[in-house]
């Protein structure tokens, strides 16, 4: 019997960071800060807000820095308290208790297929939820709290869709989509990872967050590595498609891409506008 809810989130946070160098060689890309937070913060708090108590993180051996952060002790107490830093403190403080935590490691950095795999055991035959901590979004509520209602109601796979400009298809996953009828929803028939505008089905892109039945990882296990060798989840979802329903939510709110120095610096102004203004 299929479970009722989504109970586990999965973050990758184990590759090199490539488009934030030269700075990701000393420092994980997903601590760097947007307006005053770690990158792969949002993320977590955007699971926690969605209601999932259990998130596992993938790392690289290289990154204890992103296991430090979440489970080191809180350092600097003393100071923190004097200064009269009390939300920081208790923000500090809330990251241990708001879900339960798991690292697993990815020892060889060969894609997000692979480290998907890597969480077998933690996912334990449930359906699962996937978020890139590259990506903040701004809405009236966590974005992923949209696809788990839309999950809820669907019970099959189902990944966020954004439309996107034409020099953004070499950027992201492209999907071929039929609409279902419903608002905002759509049947997923092909992908394609990073394209380009020559190669691209439309102008619909994948954009960071879905929710997996636990069957993915047999598709990931048939999926042939690609470029540097790497195991890429759109190839396993080209696959899927072919067999199963696949569905895309259209997404209703703003997103930033800090993965980028050009979407870094526009995800800290946008960020640091709202919170200014709150």
């Amino acid at each position: 019997m299929a479970p009722q809810k989504i109970r586990r989130a999965l973050i990758p946070a184990a590759g090199y960071g490539l488009r934030l160098l030269p700075v990701t060689r000393a420092v994980p890309k997903e601590l760097l800060p947007v307006a005053g937070k770690p990158m792969i913060q949002y993320a977590w708090q955007e699971a926690v807000a969605s209601g999932l108590k259990e998130i596992a993180i993938v790392i690289h051996p290289e990154k204890e820095a992103i296991r430090k952060f979440f489970e080191g002790k809180v350092r600097y107490e003393r100071p923190i308290k004097d200064r009269g830093w009390k939300n920081l403190y208790k923000e500090m403080q809330a990251l241990k208790r708001q879900a339960r935590i798991t690292f697993i490691y990815q020892p060889e950095r060969r894609g997000l297929g692979q480290a998907i795999l890597m969480c077998r055991d933690f996912i334990k035959g449930e359906p699962f939820a996937l978020l890139n901590p590259d990506n903040i979004y701004l809405g009236p509520e966590p974005c992923l709290s949209l696809l788990l209602k839309a999950w809820s109601k669907l019970k099959n796979s189902i990944v966020l869709l954004g439309r996107i400009k034409k020099e953004e298809t070499s950027k992201v996953a492209v999907a071929k989509v039929k609409p279902t009828g419903r608002a905002g929803l759509y049947w997923i028939q092909d992908l394609e990872e990073k394209p380009g505008p020559l190669r691209a089905f439309s102008r619909f892109g994948v954009w960071g967050r879905a929710v997996l039945e636990p069957e993915i990882m047999t598709y990931l296990e048939r999926t042939e590595p690609g470029i540097n060798g790497e195991i890429q989840l759109t190839d396993a979802l080209k696959l899927w498609v072919r067999e199963r329903p696949l569905y895309g939510l259209l997404c209703p709110f703003k997103r930033l891409d800090a993965g980028d120095w050009p979407g870094f610096y526009r995800a800290n102004f946008v960020l640091r506008k709202i919170n200014r203004e709150d």
